[in-house]
C-alpha cells in the first residue's frame, strides 16, 4: 500500500476477480453525474453493502469494473440518524480521499431508489461529513474549501512544458496543479501529453479560463478540464474536487462566489458553485446509465462494421454469431460542441459509430469527416481523436474486438 496526497495504492498481486465475495462480483450500479439534456457527465459506479469488507476487495472491485471512479456505500452503523451513509471512492488503481462526482452518483441512487426518506442525506468519509441536499432534480453537494497557493517558477516552468502551452499562472492546490491559461480556446482545444502530465508531482493538473463573456461559452463564468494519469484517469470528464478549488480562485478574481462552471470534456458537464463559510457548494443533477456502459460479450468478426448501427447493448447481444466468436466491448459516448476526445491509441482494433452531430475524426495526422450514421475503423496502434466540428452534441458508439477478458 502506497498513500500519496489524494490517494491511496493498494497492491491487487493474487486478487482475482472469483475470490471476490458475490456482492463484489456484481456489475455496480452505473450513474452518470452532472448529465442532463445537454452534456452525458462522468459515470460512476455505486455499489451497496451493508459493511465495508477489506480495502483490497473494494480496490479489485472497482479494478475489474473499469469505470472511473467506482462510490462504495453502507450505512453508518454508530450514528443516529436514519439517513447517513459511509462513503468510500476508489478508480481502478487507487483509493481516493474525496470523489465529488461519485457521491452525486450515490446521492442520486440512494434518493431515487427511496432508500432515503426525505430530501436530505449525509455521507461520512476520509475527507469528513459531506451533506447533500436534494430539490427536484438537482443536487447540492458540501465539501471542504480548498486554497491554492502560487507554485514557484521552477515548477511552473515544468507545467507549462508538460502542457506545451503558456500560463497566466501556475497553483498549487493541495494534490493537484492549477495551470490557469489566457482564453477558453486554450481549454476547449487543448490536446495532451498525458506521459508528461503523468511525470508532474501532483495528482492531476487542472487547465482552466475565464471565458469570453462575448462568445460561445458566454453562459458560463469558467472553463476547465482535468488530467490524473497518476491514478488511471487520462481525463476525468467532470471533476467535483478540481472545482473545490477552483471555486475559491476563480470567485476572489471575479468578485462574486456564485459561479457557472463548465468542464469542457468530451462528456461534457456543468456545475453551479458557491461558498459558504469554509465550504463549497456544487450542484449538479444526474442520469442513470446506458444499459450499461462497457460490457462484454461476442460478436461476429465479419459484420462488426455494421452490427452497432442503431442498436441497444441487448440487441447487439442477440447478433453474435454462434460459428465465429471475438471478445467484444462497447461503450457510447457523447462530445460535446466545441469539444474534443483525448487522442489515444489501443492495442486492439477499434470502430466509432456516429448516430448524432458532424465530426472530425484525426487518424495519425489525417482528418476524417464524419456525419450521422458514418462509421470509421482505426487499426491497432492507430492514433485517433474525434473533434465535435459541429453545433450540436455528437453521439456515437465505439467497439473495440479482440479484447481479452478480465
Amino acid at each position: 500500500m502506497t498513500r500519496k496526497h489524494g490517494f491511496t495504492t493498494i497492491d491487487l498481486a493474487g486478487m482475482s476477480h472469483a475470490s471476490l465475495p458475490p456482492e463484489l462480483q456484481k456489475a455496480p450500479n452505473v450513474v452518470n453525474a452532472f448529465a442532463d439534456d445537454r452534456f452525458s457527465g462522468n459515470p460512476a459506479g455505486v455499489v451497496i453493502l451493508r459493511e465495508f469488507p477489506p480495502a483490497e476487495q473494494l480496490q479489485a472491485a472497482a479494478h475489474y469494473a473499469k469505470l472511473p471512479t467506482t462510490a462504495f456505500v453502507a450505512p453508518s452503523s454508530d450514528h443516529d440518524e436514519f439517513a447517513c451513509f459511509d462513503i468510500r471512492w476508489f478508480t481502478p488503481s487507487a483509493e481516493l480521499e474525496l470523489c465529488g462526482h461519485a457521491t452525486l452518483a450515490a446521492a442520486h441512487w440512494l434518493f431515487t431508489r427511496g432508500k432515503v426518506p426525505g430530501h436530505a442525506l449525509t455521507f461520512r468519509s476520509r475527507s469528513g461529513v459531506l451533506a447533500i441536499t436534494r430539490a427536484g432534480d438537482a443536487i447540492t453537494m458540501s465539501f471542504p474549501r480548498i486554497l491554492s497557493v502560487a507554485a514557484d517558477k521552477t515548477t511552473a516552468r515544468t507545467v507549462s512544458d508538460a502542457l506545451g502551452v503558456p500560463l497566466v499562472e501556475c497553483r498549487r492546490a493541495y494534490d493537484d496543479l492549477i495551470a490557469v491559461v489566457a482564453e477558453e480556446s486554450i481549454v476547449t482545444r487543448f490536446v495532451p501529453d498525458l506521459a508528461a502530465i503523468h511525470g508532474l508531482e501532483c495528482r492531476g493538473v487542472v487547465l482552466t479560463a475565464r471565458t469570453d463573456p462575448n462568445g460561445s461559452l458566454a453562459e458560463y463564468d469558467i472553463v476547465s478540464r482535468f488530467f490524473a494519469p497518476a491514478i488511471s484517469i487520462d481525463e476525468d470528464q467532470v471533476c467535483v474536487s478540481a472545482h473545490c478549488k477552483l471555486q475559491p480562485y476563480w470567485s476572489e478574481r471575479l468578485g462574486r462566489s456564485n459561479l457557472r462552471a463548465l468542464q469542457a470534456s468530451a462528456s461534457g458537464g456543468r456545475l453551479g458553485l458557491d461558498a459558504r463559510g469554509d465550504r463549497v457548494l456544487i450542484e449538479g443533477s444526474a442520469r442513470f446509465g446506458d444499459i450499461d456502459g462497457i460490457r462484454h460479450g461476442t460478436v461476429a468478426c465479419g459484420p462488426v462494421t455494421t452490427c452497432a448501427i442503431g442498436v441497444t447493448m441487448r440487441e447487439f447481444d442477440g447478433l453474435a454469431s454462434e460459428h465465429s466468436k471475438a471478445p467484444f466491448r462497447l461503450a457510447s459516448f457523447r462530445v460535446a460542441p466545441g469539444c474534443a476526445t483525448v487522442a489515444e491509441a489501443h492495442d486492439v482494433a477499434e470502430l466509432w459509430h456516429l448516430s448524432r452531430g458532424h465530426g472530425r475524426a484525426v487518424v495519425d495526422g489525417r482528418s476524417i469527416e464524419l456525419k450521422a450514421g458514418d462509421s470509421v475503423q482505426f487499426a491497432p496502434r492507430e492514433r485517433h481523436q474525434l473533434h465535435n466540428v459541429g453545433d450540436e452534441a455528437i453521439e456515437a458508439v465505439s467497439i473495440w474486438w479482440g479484447v481479452p477478458r478480465s
